[in-house]
Parts: C-alpha cells; structure tokens; sequence
C-alpha cells in the first residue's frame, strides 16, 4: 500500500505544479534618483583626494573618464588644478602643503561651480590570496554646495570586490583587482551624485492548464527578451478577458 501512495502523492504533486505553474526571472532597467541633491545641469570642483597617491591618482582618473555624459545625467567636472593655474589667489595654506578649503571654494564660486568636491581614499587588503574577494576601497568625502539653492552632503562609499562584481558583473572582464575596486567606487559615487539606471531581475508567474496561460507565457518570453511594452499589452488583455487569472 505504501508505495502506491507514495506514486498516487507524486502524481498529485506534479499535477499541482503543471496547474499552478511556476517563476520565470526577466531582467530589468530600473532608474533610481540620486541619495543626494542631484549634481546634474551643474559645474562640479573636483578639490585633491587625500591618500595613497597611487591609489588616489587612480581614484581621479577614473572619475574624469567615468563621468556621465548622456542627457538626463550630465554634469561638468572641473579639476581644481586648471582653477589653480588661472588665478592670483594661493590656494595652499601657510602651514602645510594642503588646499586650503576656504580659498578653493571662494575661487571655485566666481567660476560658476556649484558644487566642490573632495575625499579622503582608503584600501583595505585581505591577508591571503583566498580573501581577495573582501579587499576593501573606501571613498570618505563631501560634497559642500557653492551656491545657496543646492544641497550637499556626505559620500560614504565602500566596495570590495565581491559586491562590486554583484551590482557590476562587468567588471569581470578587467583583470586588475585595483580597476575593479576603483571602478565600482566611483560609479557608486556618481549613483549618489545623480540618477542611477541599474539592471535588476524580477520573478514573473507562469501558468500551465488555464484558460490563457499559453499567452501568458508568451507575455512572459517577450519581458524575459527586454520587450516590456509588448508584454504588457499581452497581460492586459489577457487579464480583462480572464479576471480571474491572477497571474496576468
């Protein structure tokens, strides 16, 4: 009797499953605003970085060659050192060699900045080969606005590598460790600066043994290949003909 039952609860199981259907995932667009006050439409100073020089040169580069250009999300990023060049004002404090903030910024305003700039870089290296992947770059800066209808704020930005290649698989193809690292810091610092478009995966219903599930499920191929309006109009028809097909 026990083996009977067994195949007779087995049968019942998957003729569950065929009538219930199951998920499929479909990739996403999906915009995000920025944390903080949006750069975009603005002029930002970008002051010195403080750290490892290597390590901050790297940082400045990539923010130069990363720094969004399409429209909805354009923004002028000006080094302090072309500022520095074309002006009578010192910038450098009379006790140390560092910029002063106050001098930067008086200068940075007359040029029609309204934002500036500036950091402090960190890494942190994991102790063997085997903890590549927790090798750490931190971003510790400020944003300050220049003009009195913007708002700043903090940029806390911390990345390894692990989390960089979650949000960023493409930052797979790059073979330095370091690349990776600086790369994803400041992508995650403009997505702070301005509005973000990242590719997420959404869980769609699927139905088999419905009235309209096969159409459901070419709604469904048709999002899983990015084609969402068509999609969309398939489930919204198929959902004002069957109410009661939930899934649509």
């Amino acid at each position: 009797m026990e083996p009977l039952l067994i195949r007779r609860g087995c049968a019942i199981f998957l003729i569950f499953c065929y009538l219930s259907g199951c998920k499929v995932s479909a990739p996403i667009h999906l915009w995000h605003p920025p944390v903080l006050s949006s750069t975009v439409g603005s002029k930002v100073v970008v002051s010195e970085l403080v750290g490892d020089q290597a390590l901050v040169q790297s940082i400045r580069n990539q923010l130069f060659e990363d720094v969004p250009n399409d429209p909805g999300r354009r923004v002028e990023l000006v080094d302090y050192q072309t500022l520095k060049r074309g002006a009578a004002v010192q910038l450098v404090s009379a006790t140390d060699q560092e910029v002063n903030d106050v001098a930067l910024a008086s200068l940075a305003r007359r040029s029609g900045a309204h934002f500036l700039l500036r950091g402090e870089v960190f890494e942190r290296r994991g102790g063997n080969p085997e903890d590549a992947m927790q090798d750490q770059q931190t971003i510790s800066g400020r944003l300050p606005p220049l003009v009195s209808d913007r708002d700043g704020g903090g940029l806390p930005v911390s990345v390894t590598i692990d989390t960089a290649l979650k949000r960023y698989p493409d930052l797979a193809l790059l073979s330095a460790t370091d690349q990776i690292l600086s790369t994803a810091a400041v992508r995650e610092t403009y997505r702070l600066m301005m509005p973000s478009v990242e590719l997420e995966g959404v869980e769609l219903e699927s139905s088999y043994g419905f009235p309209g599930s096969r159409e459901l499920r070419k709604g469904n191929a048709l999002a899983r290949e990015g084609r969402w309006s068509e999609a969309e109009q398939i489930w919204k028809t198929l959902y004002s003909k069957n109410p009661f097909l939930i899934r649509a």
